[in-house]
């Protein structure tokens, strides 16, 4: 994975993610983006190459789960995973279906973990893209013969 990489992360309080902000960026080389909106972080999903959301719950009005669903059908190649808290415990689990969430991540938060989370999930991307092209050229070398 030789470009860079870019994660968005949406939330309110940013002061609580700076540590994160420091992983991704510092340790593993990320490009990080914040939103403090959801009108914010749709434009910038829009705008710049987004490889993952990161998500809390509720941001102001907009509710962060019905936030992924909408990035799953604009850009149904981001990555999406969701910021847990108490709220969670009274939602049906059917609730996250729609959004397709990847991963959901615990408070408090950490650091290390929300690191590991978006190295791993960006390789398992990878590797599903790189076994896709190799069935397609193993594909296109059968119907060659």
């Amino acid at each position: 994975m030789s470009e860079c990489r870019t994660v968005l992360v949406v939330s309110r309080t940013a002061a609580e993610w700076q540590p994160s902000f420091a992983e991704l960026s510092d340790e593993r080389g990320y490009r990080v983006l914040q939103a403090t909106s959801a009108r914010e972080a749709y434009q910038l999903a829009d705008d710049a190459h987004v490889d993952i959301v990161i998500s809390d719950r509720l941001i102001g009005d907009d509710d962060g789960v019905e936030k992924l669903r909408r990035y799953r059908v604009a850009h149904p190649a981001i990555i999406r995973i969701l910021v847990k808290d108490e709220s969670f415990k009274s939602l049906p689990p059917h609730t996250f279906d729609a959004a397709a969430i990847y991963q959901f991540i615990r408070r408090p938060l950490d650091p290390e973990q929300i690191g590991l989370v978006a190295r791993r999930e960006l390789e398992t991307r990878e590797l599903a893209r790189r076994r896709s092209r190799g069935l397609d050229q193993s594909t296109a070398q059968s119907v060659r013969r």
